[in-house]
């Protein structure tokens, strides 16, 4: 695909105008000049800290059935509350953070032009990530220097500071990993999980920063071996 230039800058998506409105697209004959690459939206999901990327291309139009793919007519705004699918037919919500022309997609999901207030308003929870469902209850955890039990987030955590959905990882009791105070902790300390199953006020989070085991690299050796 050729790639439209004004001396040697590209303009992003919803740069170039007619009228007051922005131009989706650009031909030279049969071959489409602009965009080269569409970008792609930070989504998040909603009710969750889980962030994604996705195609800024084309979203699914419901109001068909069965729901089509169709072009995105302008940028959607930032902190816009819509649907998300990579089928058109299961969806769930998320806010747009931000839309850069320069970054591809990493997924196949698509957006849904329903367009709501909140995501309160919007209603859908987000996917159940595979394998297996989400948790309902917060785990506890002890710490393991100092015995300290805590609750634990049952579907957010984090590695380093990016965003993780633990029900994408089988923790199971006696699991030994590091826990922190929240996103931007850089002293995750050992903990072990003691219960999957009671719940609990959230005082600490996931990192999957180092993979679960018998000992806690990084935190003063701490092993939790009984």
């Amino acid at each position: 695909m050729a790639d439209l230039k004004f001396g040697s800058e590209t303009p992003a998506l919803g740069k170039i105008k007619v009228g007051g409105d922005d131009v989706s697209k650009i031909y030279k004959g049969s071959d489409q000049v602009w965009p080269s690459d569409p970008g792609s939206y930070l989504i998040q999901i909603c009710g969750s800290v889980q962030q994604t990327r996705v195609t800024a291309k084309k979203y699914w139009d419901n109001s068909v059935v069965p729901a089509v793919l169709i072009d995105i007519p302008s940028i959607i705004p930032d902190n816009t509350v819509l649907k998300c699918s990579d089928d058109g037919k299961s969806s769930f919500c998320v806010q747009i953070i931000s839309y850069d022309a320069s970054i591809a997609a990493i997924n196949n999901y698509y957006l849904v032009n329903d367009i709501y207030s909140s995501c309160t308003r919007c209603g859908s929870p987000g996917p159940s990530p595979s394998p297996g469902p989400q948790p309902s209850n917060a785990f506890q955890v002890q710490m393991c220097a100092t015995g300290e039990e805590f609750f634990v987030d049952p579907i957010n955590g984090y590695k380093g500071t990016t965003p993780e959905l633990v029900s994408n990882y089988q923790l199971q009791i006696d699991d030994v990993l590091l826990v922190k105070i929240n996103q931007f902790d850089l002293n995750p300390k050992c903990a072990r999980i003691i219960s999957t199953s009671n719940s609990g006020t959230i005082q600490r989070y996931f990192d999957f920063s180092i993979p679960a085991g018998p000992g806690c690299p990084g935190d003063q050796g701490a092993t939790c071996i009984d």
